[in-house]
């Protein structure tokens, strides 16, 4: 695999890293304000809307250069090219 995923995703999941941009609500006052936030937000969408929603999850393939041959199939994606599978949360959170 190349240095440079290696060290993205080592920078990614550092302690200071997380510590500082993946926090969940620890309270249920807190859940609920981010549920409240978001449903305003749902609403344009009502068919997808779920009550007590405080975030989402999404994937999507990356699209990558040919890996070496001996690598090749671990990187061969259903959607026939070669891609690195990434997956996002979002919550909505304020800082004060």
């Amino acid at each position: 695999m190349c240095s440079v995923y290696i060290e993205v995703t080592q920078a990614l999941i550092s302690k200071a890293m997380i510590e500082k941009y993946i926090c969940f609500p620890q309270t249920r006052l807190a859940r609920q304000a981010i549920s409240n936030k978001l449903g305003k937000f749902y609403t344009r969408y009502r068919r997808y809307s779920s009550p007590g929603v405080i975030g989402s999850v999404d994937g999507t393939h990356f699209r990558i250069f040919t890996p070496p041959k001996e690598e090749e199939h671990l990187y061969y994606s259903r959607k026939h090219y070669h891609s690195l599978n990434v997956q996002m949360i979002k919550l909505k959170v304020d800082k004060s």
